[in-house]
């Protein structure tokens, strides 16, 4: 949690979805009340999901010799 308070809760779980996937979830809940001096309250409730894996490319080296590349890309935002 992020932070928390009387109005606001603000969260971000990340996780390992595979071997070579990456996500993360930040939540935000922000509370209202429904009329001034009233005993109800409005929540509202969004999220946001962020998903990364990596990539593998090979590149040509000199002389024949082979390397490769890891490269992080942002597949969902």
């Amino acid at each position: 949690m992020n932070a928390a308070n009387a109005d606001l809760v603000n969260a971000r779980k990340s996780f390992q979805h595979d071997a070579e996937t990456h996500i993360e979830i930040e939540f935000r809940v922000v509370c209202a009340p429904e009329v001034k001096g009233s005993d109800k309250t409005l929540v509202f409730v969004s999220a946001l999901q962020e998903r990364y894996a990596l990539k593998k490319r090979q590149l040509g080296g000199e002389r024949g010799r082979r390397c490769d590349r890891i490269a992080v890309a942002a597949l969902q935002r």
